[in-house]
């Protein structure tokens, strides 16, 4: 029984761990998911998204909405293939798979008025682990990162595709696990 309860604790920690490294962020900060006075595509430059991170939309529900489109829907405001919709004013989307996202609101010519978010979402890392720069042929440079910000909102996301180079979440978490079974 003592080893099943010291389980149970390791398993509630590794799972407590792997929600401490996820980030929350407000879509449009303090005037939220409006229509017009929003630059969405610059409210996300400069933003990192990993799996695991939420975007909470906060808007009036009785004129505003989030559709989750394909690109598609995102580029030409179309709302043909609607992947999910929300309508209670408070929308929280968790990030579940890497790659580009696309909102609207599905209201007639809010999408058209800059009502529309895509963001390019990254596998999960801990946000306080900072790889250091592979190096690159010529002694003394470095290869940098490209990067998907900056984009016009029009403009076709491109998600990053490239391996990572550096430690997911999982991996922190079994780590920790195996260490803290050790101590058992």
């Amino acid at each position: 029984m003592d080893l099943y309860f010291r389980f149970s604790i390791l398993l509630l920690l590794a799972f407590g761990l792997n929600k401490a490294f996820a980030e929350s962020f407000t879509v449009g900060d303090s005037q939220g998911w409006v229509v017009g006075s929003v630059n969405y595509t610059q409210w996300a430059a400069g933003k990192e998204f990993h799996v695991g991170d939420e975007l909470l939309f906060n808007y009036l529900k009785q004129y505003h909405n989030v559709l989750v489109v394909d690109e598609a829907g995102y580029i030409n405001c179309t709302t043909t293939n609607i992947m999910a919709t929300y309508d209670n004013g408070k929308t929280m989307v968790t990030f579940s798979n890497p790659g580009a996202h696309y909102y609207i609101c599905g209201v007639p010519g809010h999408c058209e008025s800059g009502q529309k978010l895509g963001v390019v979402v990254k596998n999960s890392t801990p946000k306080s682990y900072s790889p250091s720069p592979t190096p690159s042929p010529v002694p003394g440079e470095f290869l940098t990162p490209s990067s998907a910000e900056g984009h016009a909102p029009n403009s076709k996301l491109q998600s990053d595709s490239r391996p990572a180079n550096h430690l997911s979440n999982g991996t922190v978490l079994l780590s920790v696990f195996i260490v803290m079974l050790s101590l058992l």
